[in-house]
């Protein structure tokens, strides 16, 4: 068993929604942060994890370009290209169950309003985004 230093990241991951997606948290301390700030990286292996045969690996730079000149380096090392997509939208939808629209819609009908499922949803998500802002 490792040690837990406080130069190490934390992560947690989700057993699956109805619709099979697991989600990943990963936290970082302030001496695992500094620890990537001093040129180190940080990695985790999910095959030991969780039987997913992928590596993480985290690093930090002063900017994309910075970190994007890491990765581009390490891959000239290795013979292979990066395909810079940075400005490609990867953000995870919000999952909303069936019980979660059910539950909107018989909130909505005890205030005397009428919610389609897809009322609901919008409701939720539009709630989702709030709390991330």
């Amino acid at each position: 068993m490792a040690k837990i230093t406080e130069k190490q990241i934390v992560f947690a991951i989700s057993p699956p929604n109805e619709l099979g997606h697991a989600t990943m948290i990963i936290g970082f301390t302030r001496a695992a942060w500094h620890h990537m700030d001093t040129g180190n990286t940080h990695n985790v292996s999910l095959e030991k994890a969780i039987g997913i045969p992928l590596n993480l690996v985290f690093l930090s730079g002063k900017d994309h370009d910075d970190v994007m000149n890491k990765l581009q380096g390490g891959a000239r090392l290795r013979g292979e290209a990066i395909d810079d997509r940075r400005r490609d939208d990867f953000k995870a939808e919000p999952v909303i169950s069936d019980e979660a629209v059910a539950a909107t819609q018989a909130m909505a009908a005890g205030r005397g309003l009428t919610f389609t499922a897809d009322d609901a949803r919008a409701v939720l998500r539009a709630g989702m985004m709030a709390e991330a802002a």
